[in-house]
């Protein structure tokens, strides 16, 4: 993701990158977002059972997270 945000990328580019990586869907939506680490795990978990990788996820964060 770091890379959509230091490329110049237009916003039909960004709309075609959107819809195969979660995490710039998250930037397309919110301009300010910011992926911290524990989200870039989360996000690639999620994307991994997409694919088929992974049959069974559980998440357990804590409240507000």
């Amino acid at each position: 993701m770091s890379t959509v945000r230091e490329m110049s990328v237009s916003p039909e580019e960004m709309l075609g990158l959107a819809r195969t990586d979660l995490a710039v869907y998250a930037l397309a939506n919110y301009p300010a977002f910011e992926l911290p680490p524990f989200l870039e795990l989360v996000v690639n978990k999620l994307e991994a059972v997409e694919r088929g990788d992974v049959k069974r996820l559980i998440l357990s964060l804590p409240p507000r997270h």
